[in-house]
């Protein structure tokens, strides 16, 4: 996650602590979307941010999410 934090500046928002889930997805080693879930205390799971980047939006990546 670091190496892609230092790479990607638009990436700093991405808190990942006991309760939050974050997950980046890459083709050829470059980011193409990512996704932040946070667990509630009552069970349930809360999408935070969820970002397809550049060209890589339309082909479904934010429905594969």
């Amino acid at each position: 996650m670091n190496k892609y934090k230092s790479q990607y500046r638009n990436l700093d928002h991405i808190k990942i602590d006991r309760s939050t889930n974050g997950r980046l997805y890459t083709r050829n080693g470059k980011v193409v979307a990512m996704v932040n879930t946070e667990k509630k205390s009552d069970g349930s799971i809360w999408i935070q941010g969820l970002e397809v980047f550049g060209d890589n939006r339309g082909q479904g990546l934010g429905r594969g999410l």
